[in-house]
């Protein structure tokens, strides 16, 4: 069966790239010592012949395939490619990051191609013929992000390690949006060049925005029959890049685009700046809360502690820690928009609410109405629990409707991970509950 297989892989190789010719017939623009190990390491090159054309491609595990136009490579009896560019690692960035979203939102004049007849004029830029989209391009395809994972895996970003706990201190989401797309057609030589212009986000794992980075991308060069020969001649780009085949183009330009932004000297001063966050959140001064006295508690008394938190992103819960109004909530509740903050009482009071502290270490937020005289519930500095024993989850669910809705449950365990200690218990916790309070 594998020698099946293999078979197969060789028949689909040789018909995809037509011929091939062998390494020494191709030189890469490096020091010799990464040349000869890319040769040893069975690097080619292929044509694939359409007319009078040939583009020539060099590929090798772990770097950035280059395939270029035979105008632009050949030198004498051999063919010249540009260094190869090495993918970077989660050894190399020391983080691991995760695609969450990739957007194609392009509007109505951003989607456009270009057609050379002759090389004459494409060297001199004078397109015979040329278009743009009158409608916006909107695709968020579930292929486009599964190919992402599969170049993060690739580039040895993607946390793959199996454990339950993650570090999520450590661990960023990117998320990349394209805004324009154009395309350049020599039909004489029969070749397309892509353009893509993008943003890419970085995200830390709760949704925060860390930064973000304008892209302007150049895709390989790719002979047209490898496209569509009908591309350009019936305008019909738009409808390419939304269909299967488009797949194809996307993900050439998304890996350049990824690899750039790993590369880039801002990613590196993010993380950077990120770290030092973190190591300030601890180095904070102490706040002085207003101590409160709730010895004698019952479940319905603590209803009044618990708040809803919302923005017009979503909402979620959080706890009255003290009468003068301080409010602890989820780093990622109070830290995941730009929106106005607001902190909803259990009787409908509505106050809007400033960030004190943050720690996303801590996945904690500490936050600070204008009022006095609150009902509020202090949080106890030693443990007093035993397992087993029964506890209540309360906070605001599913919708900002249901407020202070009560599960009650056991504590289930307790267990350390990166330095933290996470409390378990069996009590119902749903979306919009996060920032809330368990009692016992």
């Amino acid at each position: 069966m594998e020698l099946m297989t293999k078979k197969l892989i060789v028949v689909i190789l040789a018909a995809f790239f037509a011929s091939t010719s062998f390494a020494q017939k191709l030189t890469c623009e490096t020091d010799s010592a990464e040349t000869d190990m890319l040769l040893a390491s069975g690097y080619r090159s292929y044509n694939v012949s359409n007319k009078k054309t040939t583009v020539v491609g060099a590929f090798r595990k772990g770097y950035r395939t280059k395939y270029l136009q035979k105008a632009k490579t050949k030198k004498g009896n051999s063919y010249v490619v540009p260094a190869l560019t090495k993918y970077r690692s989660q050894k190399d960035i020391g983080k691991y990051f995760q695609p969450t979203e990739v957007h194609v939102e392009i509007p109505p004049g951003s989607l456009g191609y270009k057609v050379y007849s002759k090389s004459v004029n494409w060297n001199s830029g004078k397109a015979d013929s040329n278009g743009k989209n009158e409608d916006s391009l909107d695709i968020k395809s579930d292929k486009l992000l599964e190919n992402s994972y599969w170049y993060f895996y690739n580039f040895g970003v993607l946390d793959t390690t199996e454990t339950f706990f993650r570090d999520y201190a450590n661990t960023f989401k990117v998320s990349m949006t394209v805004h324009r797309m154009n395309i350049e057609c020599n039909r004489q030589e029969s070749f397309i060049v892509p353009k893509m212009y993008c943003t890419i986000e970085l995200l830390d794992y709760y949704g925060g925005k860390v930064m973000s980075k304008e892209l302007e991308v150049q895709g390989n060069d790719y002979p047209e029959v490898f496209m569509s020969q009908s591309l350009f001649w019936y305008g019909n780009l738009r409808s390419f890049l939304s269909g299967e085949f488009g797949v194809d183009l996307w993900n050439d330009v998304m890996e350049e685009a990824y690899l750039q932004f790993f590369y880039s000297p801002e990613l590196e001063m993010a993380i950077e700046a990120y770290d030092e966050k973190l190591k300030g959140a601890s180095e904070q001064p102490m706040l002085s809360l207003k101590s409160t006295k709730n010895n004698g508690f019952s479940p319905s008394d603590y209803l009044k502690t618990v708040v809803t938190i919302k923005s017009k992103d979503g909402h979620g819960s959080g706890c009255i820690v003290s009468a003068d109004g301080y409010v602890v909530t989820n780093y990622h509740v109070a830290m995941g928009s730009t929106d106005t903050l607001h902190v909803v009482l259990s009787d409908g009071t509505d106050y809007i609410a400033k960030v004190e502290r943050s720690d996303v270490f801590s996945d904690l937020a500490l936050l600070k109405i204008d009022a006095k005289n609150l009902f509020a519930s202090t949080p106890v500095a030693t443990e007093m629990y035993k397992l087993g024993e029964e506890v209540y989850v309360i906070g605001t669910p599913a919708d900002p409707s249901l407020g202070q809705t009560v599960t009650k449950g056991i504590m289930s365990g307790k267990r350390s991970t990166f330095g933290k200690t996470l409390y378990q218990t069996d009590a119902h916790v749903n979306p919009g509950n996060s920032g809330g309070a368990l009692f016992n």
